[in-house]
C-alpha cells in the first residue's frame, strides 16, 4: 500500500520515510515552487505523488500534491536552463541538516537543485 494524503495539510512526521517510500518523487515534475519571505515557508507543487511507481503494478493513478515547508533558512536554488518547458525531478532527498532540530532538503532535478533547511514539512493533495 503507497503513502497517502488528504486535502488537508498534514505533518510529513518522518520525512525520511515518507520519500523513500514514494521513491524519493523521481520522474514527479516541478509545477511550482513559491517562497513566501514573510511567512518563512516554501511550497513545492508536484504533478504526481506517484510518478516513481508508473507503469508499475502498484501504481494507484496520478495524484497532484503540494508540500509546505515551514521555518525555512539557508535556501539555495540553482536553475541552469536557457528554456524551460518541464522540470522533472529526479530525487527530492531528505538530508541532514547542521542544525539536528532542522530537516535538510534538496530537491535535484536535470536542469539545477534547491536546497534548504526547515523545521516541519506538511503534505496535501491538491
Amino acid at each position: 500500500m503507497l503513502l497517502q494524503l488528504s486535502k488537508k495539510a498534514t505533518l510529513v512526521a518522518n520525512p525520511v520515510g515518507f520519500f523513500a517510500a514514494l521513491g524519493w518523487l523521481h520522474d514527479a515534475d516541478l509545477e511550482s515552487f513559491q517562497w513566501d519571505i514573510f511567512n518563512d515557508q516554501l511550497t513545492v507543487e508536484i504533478d504526481d505523488l506517484y510518478s516513481n511507481f508508473y507503469q508499475l503494478p502498484e501504481y494507484p493513478g496520478k495524484l497532484s500534491a503540494r508540500f509546505i515547508a515551514s521555518g525555512i533558512k539557508n535556501l539555495q536554488a540553482t536553475i541552469i536552463a536557457s528554456e524551460i518547458s518541464q522540470i522533472r525531478i529526479l530525487k527530492f532527498y531528505i538530508v541532514k541538516a547542521a542544525d539536528e532540530k532542522r530537516t535538510g532538503v534538496e530537491v535535484h532535478f536535470g536542469e539545477g537543485c534547491i536546497k534548504f533547511e526547515c523545521h516541519r514539512i506538511f503534505g496535501m493533495i491538491r
